[in-house]
């Protein structure tokens, strides 16, 4: 039976949250899962920051024994550094850096024992565009 881990949409209007599951590959992604392995809420609320919630041990686990992540699976998965990341695609908006996001990354071995980590560098995300975009200009001009 093959395995994957995939990225189930369980959240409501306006209030994105993302499930880390692993479930063989011929399923519907609605159908049985065998493990919930994580949690990713993407968006900052009054109460809620944005997080990441992943059992490490558990993901890889099911990494070792050979479950493929999916394309979006593998994105948060390497947020943790247990995959590398992926190969940019091919194009011209894919030639610079994109700024990360700041995500509150927690590694939790079991429901109830939970080790919090933030990072807390913010980043103005249209300058920092503008001024790698301006660079490329400069080159471009130059050459």
């Amino acid at each position: 039976m093959r395995v994957k881990i995939k990225i189930r949409d369980m959240g409501v209007k306006r209030q994105p949250k993302w499930w880390l599951l692993v479930q063989p590959q011929e399923k519907n992604l609605k159908g049985k899962y065998l493990e919930r392995i994580g949690v990713w809420m993407p968006r900052e609320r009054k109460t809620v920051k944005r997080n990441i919630a992943i059992n490490t041990h558990r993901a890889n686990y099911w990494l070792s024994v050979g479950a493929i992540p999916t394309k979006g699976a593998h994105r948060v998965l390497e947020r943790f550094g247990m995959l590398p990341a992926l190969n940019p695609a091919y194009g011209s908006r894919q030639s610079y850096q994109k700024p990360e996001r700041i995500y509150q990354t927690t590694h939790f071995f079991g429901f109830g024992k939970q080790k919090f980590g933030a990072n807390k560098v913010a980043m103005h995300y249209k300058q920092k565009l503008q001024e790698e975009m301006n660079l490329i200009e400069r080159k471009r001009r130059l050459a």
